[in-house]
């Protein structure tokens, strides 16, 4: 049974991998696309980004939480993040919500 069970959760961890890599490019993909679209839309220095924040362990919908961060203009993240921070210039996985 322990070897069932062992083999299961590599196979878990495996394909919970596979699924972190494709969330990653994807997180990315739509930060940046939001983020643009939000520059006509009267949110001028605004920023979007879908964080994956890492759970201590796998959980049936995989190795992370998924969280939308939204800053509808510069001011709003000013004082808060660094200009650094936003969607635009600043990988996705080294966001944390604040």
């Amino acid at each position: 049974m322990l070897a069932r069970e062992a083999a299961s959760k590599a196979a878990y961890l495996t394909l919970a991998q596979h699924l972190s890599l494709a969330r990653k490019q994807a997180a990315e993909a739509l930060s940046a696309a939001v983020t643009e679209a939000m520059q006509g839309l009267s949110m001028a220095g605004g920023s979007f980004v879908a964080a994956l924040n890492p759970l201590d362990e796998g959980q049936s919908y995989g190795l992370e939480q998924v969280e939308f961060l939204v800053a509808g203009h510069a001011a709003s993240v000013r004082g808060r993040w660094p200009a650094s921070h936003r969607a635009a210039n600043w990988p996705v996985s080294a966001w944390r919500s604040p």
